[in-house]
């Protein structure tokens, strides 16, 4: 199991087109989608516009090389180019990580059933 918390800096006044190009670009559905993917969640603080996180995790560490190089990435690549000043990431890998990661998918997928409610 990979789980990887990242926290992207957004150039100041670009959290909204950010969010929008991620959007329209399906890069959330286009991960989702990967084999191997458990969740990809993009979390949008409240109390800070220049910050957003996102966790990733995946079944393996093949599954999370693979999305690495797949195609959502020609998309997904150009937009952190352009919206981004900088990236903090933190990779969690191993079995121990488990518990966390079905807590975690529990936790997300009840967030996401409560907004689309």
């Amino acid at each position: 199991m990979i789980i990887i918390k990242n926290k992207y800096l957004i150039k100041p006044g670009m959290r909204e087109e950010f969010i929008k190009q991620i959007k329209e670009n399906k890069i959330q559905e286009g991960f989702q989608a990967q084999p191997g993917c458990v969740a990809f969640d993009i979390n949008i603080p409240l109390d800070d516009d220049n910050n957003l996180g996102l966790t990733d995790i995946w079944t393996s560490r093949e599954t999370f090389e693979a999305h690495l190089v797949c195609d959502v990435n020609d998309r997904w690549s150009p937009i952190k180019d352009k919206y981004l000043e900088g990236t903090e990431w933190t990779l969690y890998e191993g079995e121990q990580n488990n518990s966390y990661a079905v807590e975690a998918t529990r936790i997300m997928a009840e967030k996401k059933a409560a907004l689309e409610g």
